[in-house]
């Protein structure tokens, strides 16, 4: 009895950490003309445009379509 006690004010500690918790509503808005620039890449046509379409790729996507730009703005 006393270990079924113990485990269950484990589990209510656990939800009371759970719902406590607190998730980001959004996640956070990028300002990709302004990461465009401080990647020394917003001269070129549509660079923005373009980082914020790789950003959104995941894994091997991306990284294929940051690779791209890179190429582009050389």
């Amino acid at each position: 009895m006393d270990e079924l006690a113990g485990l269950n004010k484990k589990m209510d500690e656990i939800q009371a950490r759970i719902q406590n918790s607190k998730m980001p509503a959004k996640s956070p808005v990028v300002d990709y003309k302004a990461l465009a620039h401080a990647l020394k890449i917003d001269k070129f046509p549509k660079a923005a445009d373009k980082l914020k379409a790789a950003m959104k790729l995941q894994g091997q996507a991306r990284a294929k379509a940051l690779d791209a730009l890179q190429k582009d703005s050389a």
